[in-house]
């Protein structure tokens, strides 16, 4: 049988609320985790593609006329 908010003691009501409370930091805890782990990555992404644009070195045509490219 479920019980309403209206039936639950202050008692009750303030451990119900200190539960959701700790539910909610749990939570906060969790998405702090999570965002440093995606920003690792997104660094880490990054890095890699600084790494492979130093490496790489186009080659321009050398005819002022022609449509300019790149080909690595």
């Amino acid at each position: 049988m479920e019980r309403k908010l209206s039936d639950l003691t202050i008692v009750e009501l303030k451990s119900l609320a200190y539960d959701e409370l700790a539910r909610l930091e749990a939570a906060q805890s969790n998405l702090r985790i999570l965002n440093q782990e995606i920003a690792n990555r997104v660094q880490q992404i990054q890095q890699a593609q600084q790494t492979q644009q130093g490496t790489l070195t186009p080659t321009f045509e050398a005819d002022p006329n022609a449509a300019s490219s790149a080909s690595l």
